[in-house]
């Protein structure tokens, strides 16, 4: 009986997730079975199966994202024409554009230059260094993918904390190394065995793909990369050596030496070292110092994609929304939405790093003349010698990237895309495919030795594309628009309406409560995905610029701190310092606070003198009109 027990549990633990999917689909079949007549059961159905699927995963989130493709036309909710539609929608092909350029950018090293000169030139205190992580991996992620950005600045991290702390580092990693073979024999053979479910990131530092938003999938795993679970996916990322710590690099695992390690090492005069005794609490609190370090840097990640409007998955869906909604009627644009997101970032990740001063660095006495660590970053940014015409290239082309986005079309003066018949202006994707190609034409080396490759190469750039996010997206923007043409969205808006009677900046702070901590538990895209939609359907109900709650609600899906399945930033950190889920919680809540509490005061402070807010719009008056017709 035991052992037949026993085998019935191995058997259901190796096949869970075929008898998980086929429970999901009857526990929600009620929805067909009694409320087929209903389009807005029959979307529900998909709307619920799909969240589902994508938040714990039972099959890879790029084949779900595809479920619209048949399950629409087969539920009399969409033709197929126009199921397949989204997935090459604008706002699609502006974020892949958006992921070839991060790779010329990284291709180039030029991140990585940027980064160094910040951080080698905001001296050698513990807390400006902290500053220096946190504000220079913001302004990257404002450019670049939060995972590109986190996996850059993790072996940074990793040099100036094992010369604060080297004796503690190198017994970690001692230990560390010690398991590494097996660890890479077990990595290596799930690979063989997960090659259809699972997906991986692979290259170094400077060659890392974002997954997004949530956005993590690719597949397959090689020696000396380790693993992270994003929302159920494994992936597999390399650390570089390129900070000079071939012996000391981090891998995944559990930094248990931490707090079994004596660590007195204070013998350099200048040295960036910790005063630290070798009493157990002592050594807790370098732990804690560590992690706090890590955590800084994926949580400024994902604050800074929330700054431009190509730089994040849920901005991304925002602009798919007022484009179909509304037909690009709206007071959004690139320069609008910077000036309006750049100080709360910039606030947000002042106020983040104020709490860290004050509740964990303050406990750490570091000597006020050390340099050690600082002399590090020098080295390793003149090992990178003078700016190189790879560099300079794609800096100037960046540039004018930027420009273009930002007065192709702004709201406040006449732009450059004006000069076209207004049938057949660009728009973003136009510009950023056509500098695309422009990275093809020019060559890195034109002074020799040659050949010479472009500015980027496709091997490259075929790494980067990881096409289960690019599908996830495309699937999100497919049931964002059944929502809307079934009805649903209608239905779940009227609902809110119930509430109406609150202040509006009540209703603000409510739904981007919700949305920031449904996006610990799902992808940022697929809770924008979700929450948008209904949002703008409660303004259209109530009579009000659905801007006021789009805005914030967007915003909120980025800021996800507290479990490491909710971005992949979060994952890396967390398997690259052996963080225990705990370790997050309290950062995470407070940074949560933080955030919500800066989106709802700039939102009133910035949000409605530069969107005009505090006016309903023609263009949300015909919404409103549309949905008392319907």
């Amino acid at each position: 009986m035991v052992t037949d027990i026993k085998a019935w549990f191995n058997h259901v633990t190796v096949c869970w997730r075929g008898y998980f999917s086929i429970s999901v689909i009857l526990l929600l079949s009620p929805l067909l079975i009694f409320g087929y007549n209903d389009p807005k059961c029959r979307c529900a159905f998909v709307v619920l199966l799909m969240t589902i699927y994508w938040a714990i995963q039972p099959i890879p989130m790029g084949v779900t994202a595809l479920f619209p493709v048949f399950m629409l036309p087969i539920l009399e909710l969409a033709t197929s024409e126009e199921a397949c539609r989204p997935y090459l929608q604008e706002a699609n092909m502006v974020f892949v554009g958006s992921l070839i350029f991060a790779a010329a950018i990284e291709s180039s090293n030029l991140h990585r230059r940027i980064a160094l000169f910040v951080l080698k030139n905001i001296g050698s205190q513990l807390d400006m260094i902290m500053l220096g992580f946190m504000g220079i991996t913001m302004f990257i992620a404002w450019w670049i993918t939060n995972t590109a950005t986190t996996a850059l600045m993790l072996p940074i991290m990793d040099a100036v904390l094992h010369e604060i702390q080297p004796k503690e580092t190198d017994s970690w990693n001692d230990c560390l190394k010690k398991s590494d073979s097996k660890r890479v024999d077990n990595i290596n053979n799930n690979d063989t065995n997960n090659n259809d479910k699972n997906n991986s990131i692979k290259g170094k530092t400077n060659n890392i793909t974002n997954n997004d938003g949530n956005n993590n999938d690719t597949d397959h795993h090689q020696n000396g990369h380790f693993m992270v679970t994003v929302n159920g996916n494994k992936e597999s990322i390399e650390l570089s050596d390129e900070m000079g710590l071939k012996d000391r690099t981090l891998k995944s695992g559990s930094p248990k030496s931490w707090n079994n390690q004596q660590t007195n090492d204070n013998q350099d005069g200048d040295s960036s070292v910790l005063q630290s005794s070798s009493n157990p609490t002592s050594e807790s609190k370098i732990a804690q110092l560590r992690k706090i370090m890590y955590i800084s840097i994926s949580s400024s990640a994902n604050v800074g994609t929330t700054t431009t409007l190509t730089s994040g998955g849920p901005n991304l869906v925002l602009a798919y929304v007022l484009d179909e909604w509304y037909h690009e009627r709206t007071s959004v644009d690139y320069l609008n939405w910077l000036m309006f997101a750049a100080p709360g970032s910039l606030l947000t990740i002042l106020l983040n790093w104020i709490i860290f001063k004050y509740l964990y660095l303050r406990k750490h006495k570091v000597s006020k003349t050390n340099s050690k660590a600082n002399n590090v970053l020098q080295e390793k940014y003149k090992q990178l010698g003078t700016l190189r015409f790879h560099e300079i290239a794609v800096v100037i082309l960046f540039v004018t990237l930027v420009l273009l986005w930002m007065f192709r079309d702004p709201q406040y003066l006449r732009g450059w895309s004006t000069i076209f018949p207004e049938k057949y202006r660009p728009r973003d994707a136009a510009v950023v495919i056509f500098m695309v190609a422009v990275l093809f034409f020019i060559p890195s080396r034109p002074f020799g030795p040659y050949p010479s490759p472009g500015l980027i190469e496709w091997p490259k750039v075929q790494n980067k594309l990881v096409w289960s996010v690019i599908l996830l997206r495309g699937g999100g923007y497919a049931v964002a628009k059944a929502t809307q043409t079934s009805g649903l969205s209608a239905y779940l808006g009227n609902m809110f309406t119930k509430i109406n009677g609150l202040p509006v900046v009540m209703l603000i702070i409510i739904f981007a409560i919700i949305a920031g901590f449904l996006t610990e538990f799902a992808s940022n895209s697929t809770t924008a995905t979700i929450v948008l939609p209904v949002v703008a359907q409660v303004a259209a109900s109530i009579g009000i610029n659905p801007l006021v709650f789009l805005i914030p609600v967007t915003m909120a899906c980025s800021m996800c701190f507290i479990l490491p399945a909710g971005t992949p930033a979060n994952a890396l950190v967390y398997e690259h310092a052996g963080l225990k889920p705990s370790d997050m919680v309290i950062p995470g809540l407070l940074m949560k606070v933080t955030s919500l509490a800066v989106i709802v005061a700039n939102l009133n402070l910035l949000g409605y003198p530069i969107f005009g807010l505090s006016t309903t719009p023609d263009w949300a008056r015909a919404t409103f009109n549309s949905t008392l017709i319907s």
